[in-house]
């Protein structure tokens, strides 16, 4: 069992034979972890087959999606048909390389030394703070 497969696309079958797609969630030496996305009922572990599919979630983007009710998956939900378009997007994003990060030069110091010890900001950076107690 690979390691690497977190995050993949897997289809669950139920004893049945329905399928149900679902995500690779969680990865160890001795088991995985898949979360089916149309729910768990009448699944009996012993029974399921599952089969991975070697690929992750992906979109497809055009602009026609501007307005449109999708599913979680993508899919349809307004009755307006499929999205066409020729570019697809994996929804998990790509990965944030640390090293092409700008170094944080502008400290931004705010007095209260829990924040400035602790969580140390930068201008640009989102920053949250205590709030007055009424």
């Amino acid at each position: 069992m690979g390691l690497d497969r977190y995050g993949e696309l897997a289809e669950v079958k139920d004893p049945s034979g329905t399928t149900r797609l679902g995500q690779v969630m969680l990865v160890s030496e001795e088991a995985m972890l898949v979360q089916v996305f149309a729910g768990t009922q009448g699944l009996v572990t012993e029974a399921a087959r599952v089969r991975f599919l070697g690929k992750g979630l992906k979109m497809k983007l055009s602009p026609s999606i501007l307005g449109r009710v999708l599913s979680g998956l993508g899919e349809d939900r307004d009755g307006c048909g499929p999205v066409f378009g020729s570019l697809s997007r994996d929804v998990n994003g790509m990965p944030i390389n640390p090293m092409a990060r700008s170094y944080p030069r502008n400290f931004i110091h705010t007095g209260i030394s829990a924040l400035d010890i602790l969580s140390t900001h930068t201008a640009g950076s989102k920053m949250c703070g205590p709030s007055p107690v009424s």
